[in-house]
């Protein structure tokens, strides 16, 4: 019947419809998996090819970082950091607001993938394989792995998509799973 991701994020759009007073012109990056923060050679690759492609185009990224994300960032040269917003772990509530008025979501985050496709913002997904793949599918995704020109491009191509994907994570799930608990007990 679908995830029931689809019902919390339109029960709870009070409290996270809040109006964030940042230029809508900004990429929404989260990364915590260890394949790409404890790979010191892959956190450098993502960060140094998102810092390109943010001068690039002109977009601000925003990067609530997770603690052994920014414990692992410090042990990397990167030139221009500055040029990435980092900010401190964010609410859920929170995330979703950065979510939903970003250009882009880019992530290595399960849960974010379907967040993104449920918000109709282009998801960039920084790893090699998904357990979403109904995601990639649906075109509302594309997996980018840890090359430079992969990542760069790949933004480009899903900032340019029409958002005209379906949410493959259903309406009223939460209803339809009880009704169908109730008419089998």
């Amino acid at each position: 019947v679908g995830n029931t991701i689809a019902d919390t994020i339109k029960v709870n759009s009070s409290k996270w419809k809040k109006k964030i007073k940042i230029n809508r012109n900004y990429f929404f990056l989260t990364l915590h998996r260890p394949e790409t923060v404890d790979n010191l050679k892959n956190l450098k690759t993502v960060i140094k090819s998102l810092i390109d492609l943010s001068i690039e185009l002109k977009t601000k990224i925003i990067f609530p970082i997770h603690p052994r994300t920014r414990k692992k960032i410090s042990k990397i040269n990167i030139n221009n950091l500055f040029r990435i917003n980092i900010i401190n772990p964010c609410s859920y509530f929170d995330s979703l607001t950065y979510q939903k008025n970003a250009k882009a979501v880019i992530t290595d985050s399960g849960g974010m993938q379907e967040e993104a496709c449920i918000l109709k913002k282009p998801c960039i997904t920084i790893r090699k394989n998904t357990e979403r793949p109904e995601t990639i599918k649906i075109k509302s995704n594309i997996l980018t792995g840890y090359n430079y020109k992969n990542i760069k491009n790949f933004v480009r191509k899903m900032i340019n998509n029409k958002r005209k994907w379906k949410s493959p994570y259903g309406k009223n799930v939460s209803n339809q799973i009880i009704r169908i608990l109730y008419q089998n007990l």
